[in-house]
C-alpha cells in the first residue's frame, strides 16, 4: 500500500513549532510504524539535518514496543518510562511509538495514562490502532488524533453479500426484533458456512462504522 499520501494528511496537523507531547494515528495502513516514522521526520526535520530514524534509534533517541502477545503488559510501560527517565544527550526530544495501542489492556492503559497525565517537553508518545474505540477516552483525549486511511483496500476485497447485508439490516431498523422471520430473505445457508461468516461481520461492521462517522460529521471511511 502506498503511503505517500500521509506526509500530505500531516501537513494539515503539524503547524510550524507546534509539537504535541501525544500523538495516535488510526489507520488500516499494514506497516503502521513507517507511518510513525514519517510522523518522526517531520517532527524532527531528519531530512533537513542529514539524519535518520537508525540515527535515532542508535543513540536510544527512540523506542518501538511491539509485541506478539494478545495484550500490552503493564510491565513493558513501565519499561519505557524506566528508559526515558533520563535526557537525550544527540536531540532535544526522545520518542515512543506503541504498535497495535488497542492491545493495552486496562492496566497497561491506566500505567500509560499516568504517563501522559504528566507530559515531559522532552518525550512524545506515538501510538498506533486500527480503530480508536478500542483506546479508552481519556488516553484519546491527551493525543493529537491523525487519521489516514486507504479506502482502495476496501475496494479490492469482494463484498459477496454485501446488497443483501444493507437489505437484511435496512429490515431490522423497520421492524426491530420482528424482523428475525424475514432472515432467509436475506441470509443465505452459504453466509453462514464458517469460511463467509468473518467476511459477513466485517461487512456488517463497515456499515454500521460508516453511520457512526456520517452521523459524527467525519468522513465515510468504507
Amino acid at each position: 500500500m502506498d503511503n505517500n499520501g500521509f506526509s500530505e494528511v500531516l501537513d494539515k496537523y503539524i503547524k510550524e513549532d507546534k509539537i504535541n507531547h501525544a500523538y495516535l494515528i488510526e489507520t488500516n495502513f499494514d506497516n503502521r510504524v513507517d507511518l510513525a516514522y514519517q510522523l518522526i521526520n517531520k517532527i524532527f526535520k531528519l531530512d533537513e539535518k542529514g539524519l535518520t530514524i537508525e540515527d535515532l534509534i542508535i543513540n536510544n533517541d527512540l523506542y518501538v514496543l511491539k509485541t506478539d502477545l494478545q495484550v500490552i503488559k503493564k510491565e513493558e510501560i513501565i519499561n519505557i518510562k524506566t528508559l526515558f527517565k533520563t535526557k537525550s544527550i544527540y536531540f532535544e526530544k526522545r520518542v515512543y511509538i506503541i504498535e497495535e495501542a488497542e492491545k493495552l489492556n486496562s492496566s497497561s492503559a491506566n500505567t500509560l495514562l499516568k504517563f501522559l497525565e504528566e507530559p515531559d517537553d522532552d518525550i512524545i508518545a506515538i501510538l498506533l490502532t486500527d480503530n480508536k474505540y478500542h483506546i479508552i477516552d481519556t488516553i484519546l483525549s491527551r493525543c493529537q488524533e491523525i487519521r489516514y486511511y486507504d479506502n482502495s483496500i476496501y475496494n479490492r476485497i469482494e463484498l459477496k453479500y454485501c446488497s443483501n447485508i444493507i437489505d437484511f439490516l435496512l429490515n431490522i431498523n423497520e421492524n426491530k426484533i420482528k424482523s428475525i422471520a424475514f432472515i432467509n430473505k436475506y441470509i443465505t445457508k452459504e453466509m453462514f458456512e464458517r469460511v463467509n461468516f468473518k467476511e459477513v461481520l466485517d461487512e456488517m461492521l463497515y456499515i454500521y462504522y460508516d453511520i457512526l462517522q456520517f452521523k459524527s460529521g467525519l468522513d465515510v471511511v468504507y
